[in-house]
């Protein structure tokens, strides 16, 4: 049996279940380690609002879960979906927010509630030996959040310090 911190997602539950990536081929190695871990992943474009919906309407199965498709992102049934799907078809699953600083620049208040719901329901799904990764791509390298979950988002390892960065 692998001891806990030897898993390939230990380093990113270490400090926070939402990870910040700057570079794509950084994101890209990370979701590779993890899929052959056999995490399921969730890709959901950020790149416009018309986008976020399509991919989070997909992505979580909304159609099969509330038996509509919505015209708009309700944060509260955003809560509600990730609350069940993707879960009822996978134990271990990270969501990947592509081009989320896209989002958070037209509405840095719902990029907020976004990554705070998906770090709110990691820990509660821990509780019931599932889990739930939320990597975010982002274009500032000096990009920070308020905290999620009353925890902030970390950056990668391969991009911790500012020189990794660019700054």
């Amino acid at each position: 049996m692998v001891a806990p911190h030897e898993r390939a997602d230990w380093p990113f539950f270490r400090c926070s279940p939402t990870t910040l990536f700057l570079k794509p081929e950084n994101m890209l190695q990370a979701i590779q380690t993890l899929e052959k871990t056999e995490y399921h992943v969730c890709h959901i474009d950020c790149s416009s609002d018309a986008s976020f919906l399509a991919s989070v309407v997909r992505e979580l199965k909304w159609e099969a879960q509330f038996g509509y498709c919505p015209d708009v992102l309700n944060l509260d049934a955003l809560n509600d979906a990730v609350r069940s799907e993707p879960f009822d078809t996978a134990d271990d699953t990270v969501v990947v927010l592509n081009d989320f600083q896209k989002l958070w620049d037209r509405e840095e208040r719902q990029g907020f509630h976004v990554l705070d719901i998906f770090t709110c329901a990691s820990r509660d799904y821990l509780l019931y030996g599932k889990r739930l990764l939320t990597f975010v791509h982002v274009s500032n390298p000096r990009f920070e959040t308020p905290q999620l979950g009353s925890l902030p988002a970390w950056w990668n390892a391969r991009e911790w310090f500012h020189k990794d960065r660019g700054i």
